[in-house]
């Protein structure tokens, strides 16, 4: 899961010129993602850093916290990112944008707002979070300088039981020998 993160800061950071946020995490040690699963959180973790960026008014040395946990029983994992915010970027309008977006999400109408280039981060993040009825997503100011968005994702990863053949490089390589010299 660290490597999903690291992907996900690592596009925000360098789309985003000049924002160098501190990202601390607290992520589940054995949790593995399959392909389809790594590119879902990765798009999401983006979407939600891109949105700090943009609207934290603090992009440089911005305390970004991503905590995630994975509840084995619903097969989700449930995401709590914490930011900074800068004391001059909250405002009315903003905090007037932040209740269309939950209006817009609640009456599940994200998916034209996704659409919009501008302004449409959480929408988006909406998008592809509400693909379940075990999903949600929420946020809000827990302090005064502080932002929280928690959001679920449904797992998309190895399952438990054993897989026959998971390759890694080093073994598909041999197994490529064994078939070439099976010619």
């Amino acid at each position: 899961m660290q490597r999903v993160v690291d992907v996900a800061v690592a596009m925000v950071t360098g789309q985003r010129f000049g924002f160098h946020p501190i990202v601390t995490s607290v992520l589940p040690e054995s949790l593995q993602l399959d392909t389809h699963g790594f590119s879902i959180v990765v798009d999401a973790l983006y979407i939600a850093l891109d949105n700090v960026c943009q609207h934290s008014g603090k992009k440089i040395d911005n305390h970004v916290s991503i905590e995630a946990r994975f509840n084995e029983h619903t097969s989700l994992i449930s995401f709590t990112i914490t930011n900074e915010v800068a004391p001059n970027s909250r405002s009315t309008e903003k905090d007037a944008r932040l209740n269309t977006a939950r209006s817009v999400i609640q009456k599940r109408a994200y998916g034209e707002r996704a659409r919009l280039d501008r302004g449409s981060g959480l929408p988006k993040l909406a998008a592809i979070v509400m693909q379940s009825e075990k999903t949600s997503i929420s946020f809000g100011y827990v302090e005064p300088n502080l932002f929280q968005l928690k959001f679920d994702l449904v797992y998309v990863g190895f399952s438990n039981t054993p897989i026959q053949t998971q390759l890694t490089t080093g073994s598909f390589l041999s197994n490529l020998e064994e078939l070439t010299q099976l010619d």
